[in-house]
């Protein structure tokens, strides 16, 4: 595995679970930070930026699971077609 990538082998074992579980978390997470009354702007800031970001990394998984399906795997190279980064 490849330093950043730890978002797309996620995916690859446990599917649309595993971006699921983290939006909401981060979604919880910017409730929190306003129902406190004293948010962080920061943190808001922050919190949105990672919310934006799992959704555009889910887009990339889902892309690379279309283009996939479309490719033949041989039997002997259980690896993707296409990896998200192109490689």
């Amino acid at each position: 595995m490849k330093c950043g990538d730890s978002f797309s082998k996620s995916f690859q074992e446990y599917g649309m679970v595993m971006p699921l579980i983290r939006i909401e978390d981060k979604f919880n997470r910017l409730k929190s930070l306003f129902k406190n009354k004293s948010a962080n702007y920061e943190s808001v800031e922050d919190t949105l930026k990672d919310l934006a970001n799992y959704c555009l990394l889910t887009l990339i998984e889902l892309e690379v699971e279309k283009s996939n399906k479309k490719c033949r795997v041989p039997e002997d190279n259980p690896q993707p077609c296409r990896k998200p980064w192109g490689n």
